[in-house]
């Protein structure tokens, strides 16, 4: 059976996963995110779903599947990084407030024996409530 490898220091996608297979290894991939100016934000998460995947199953040497994901949140068209601190978290979320947003994920699966690939995205419109 091959090692599962989730390249995500995520405690939440660590959580998911978990909750389906028993076994599988943590490995983050830290290199920098490159965003590309004009790139719609679902190209975005699968681009950079895939780039985890591959810098991660670089450093790997076992028969393995690993797992990328990436996340961002769009509001009105602008992508909505990591907040800086708590005082951008605040804005953020103020901005958020009573409004419609959409959650984009983007997945990748890459067998490190193969080469062989998958990509998914998953776009979701959330709804704040006031804050």
């Amino acid at each position: 059976m091959k090692t599962v490898i989730l390249a995500s220091q995520s405690p939440r996608r660590q959580e998911l996963l978990g909750r389906i297979l028993d076994d599988f290894i943590v490995r983050c991939d830290t290199s920098e995110e490159v965003k590309i100016p004009g790139e719609a934000p679902e190209i975005m998460v699968q681009r950079l779903a895939l780039t985890k995947a591959k810098n991660v199953a670089k450093m790997s040497c076992e028969d393995a599947l690993v797992i990328g994901a990436d996340t961002v949140v769009v509001l009105e068209g602008r992508v909505l990084g990591k907040p800086k601190d708590e005082e951008d978290a605040r804005t953020m979320l103020t901005s958020l407030s009573g409004r419609e947003h959409t959650v984009y994920t983007g997945v990748a699966v890459l067998d490190t024996a193969t080469g062989a690939e998958e990509t998914m995205i998953e776009g979701t419109k959330v709804r704040f409530k006031v804050l």
